[in-house]
């Protein structure tokens, strides 16, 4: 693989790692309005590195189990009685662990709250509340969760901890909600994930599932775009990932920051965000409108025309390409990184063109080519015995051969 690193973040170290468990309670059904993809947005040392970990929950009979599907992260359980938006953290046993010398540690769940600049965290249950479209779950004041470790299984005789952090938000990954509608395949030549692997994207394009919003005829998104095509193979994370765009005002598309679906060790992803320069600029400035961003900001601008969304690229005024594409990852999800790569003693951005061709276009774009590149080609003429003819008379039924394609038809 191709030495690549981005604008502002080299790599994604972990800030614990969970792979040393072993063990974990059993699942059972229950109350699965709190089950699926969550965004737990944490931060390490009172919030001084602050990352992103996507967590799956498994219902459980009062509550969710939410495990790290990559198992870099420590799990843990949210308590919940069925019908009610009230979550808590309780402290409790999780499971099994090893250290060094191949020893069982035990595994306890910790939640705590804290005040800015005291050392000393308050270890105590701590609830939240769930949003009535179970899209965020909001714990009031400075909180977070530990994970200790002890030599017994009673939970008596702490050695250390596995992790330490505090809790910032927990959300469910942009495009979940709503309302949607399938409109088939489209054509992905993605500019994102694809270049930073190796693949060119113009030679990679592959189908993907569109879908279009049932409350915003404006809003679509693709659904899973790295469980298939090239990037599959590499992609360590197989559960739900959404790419949403916008496309209200054809020359200024919208593509807002979602979670992909995408993880892979090599590039230090954890979690990947897609999105534009408009929609990172939106993002990070929501005190301005659309409007003003535009007037006032230099930048590339994604197109839809003619059922083509394309994300593109503009010299800036110091002559440097910059494109459209943007992603952020799980360390700074609002970064707005591109993909760089080293060329002697020059670093130069790796092409991010990206083009998203509605069901049916490309297919014909690709057809019409065909067609306009056997226009220019010369004709000739064979008899039904396949004997070229070099001058046919007129009235003469003859095969007709103009590049790939042939016909048979009589001369006029």
């Amino acid at each position: 693989m191709k030495k690549l690193f981005t604008a502002f973040l080299a790599s994604a170290a972990l800030l614990s790692s969970g792979s040393a468990f072993a063990e974990g309670p059993q699942k059972v059904t229950g109350f699965t309005s709190l089950g699926g993809s969550w965004v737990l947005s944490v931060g390490d040392n009172y919030l001084e590195k602050q990352t992103d970990i996507l967590y799956s929950g498994s219902t459980e009979e009062g509550g969710a189990y939410y495990t790290d599907p990559l198992n870099n992260y420590w799990p843990f359980r949210l308590a919940n009685e069925s019908g009610s938006r009230t979550v808590t953290l309780h402290r409790e046993y999780i499971g099994k662990s090893k250290d060094a010398d191949n020893k069982d540690l035990f595994v306890y769940q910790e939640p705590y709250t804290y005040k800015p600049n005291d050392p000393n965290l308050n270890y105590q249950d701590i609830s939240g509340t769930v949003s009535s479209d179970f899209s965020t779950i909001a714990f009031t004041g400075n909180v977070g969760l530990a994970w200790g470790l002890y030599n017994d299984e009673e939970g008596t005789d702490r050695v250390g901890f596995a992790s330490i952090l505090d809790i910032v938000s927990v959300n469910r990954p942009a495009g979940w909600g709503g309302s949607w509608k399938d409109l088939g395949n489209a054509t992905f030549v993605d500019g994102w994930v694809l270049p930073a692997l190796g693949y060119d994207q113009e030679e990679n394009a592959y189908a993907v599932k569109l879908q279009q919003s049932t409350e915003n005829e404006n809003l679509y998104r693709l659904v899973n775009p790295y469980r298939t095509g090239p990037a599959a193979w590499e992609n360590l994370y197989m559960g739900s990932g959404y790419i949403v765009f916008d496309v209200s005002d054809p020359d200024h598309v919208i593509f807002s920051k979602t979670y992909a679906g995408f993880a892979n060790e090599n590039l230090g992803v954890t979690a990947f965000y897609t999105y534009n320069r408009l929609g990172y600029y939106v993002e990070n400035f929501p005190q301005y409108t659309v409007d003003y961003i535009i007037s006032v900001q230099p930048m590339p601008f994604t197109t839809y025309k003619d059922g083509v969304v394309t994300l593109s690229s503009y010299l800036n005024n110091s002559g440097a390409t910059v494109y459209d594409a943007n992603y952020g990852s799980q360390l700074l999800p609002n970064g707005g990184n591109g993909w760089y790569r080293q060329v002697d003693d020059n670093v130069v951005p790796v092409n991010m063109t990206t083009k998203i061709y509605f069901p049916g276009v490309y297919e014909a774009a690709v057809k019409q080519v065909e067609v306009d590149a056997n226009e220019n080609l010369p004709v000739e003429y064979f008899n039904l015995n396949g004997v070229k003819v070099l001058n046919p008379a007129k009235g003469q039924l003859v095969i007709k051969r103009q590049g790939s394609k042939v016909t048979k038809e009589i001369v006029r």
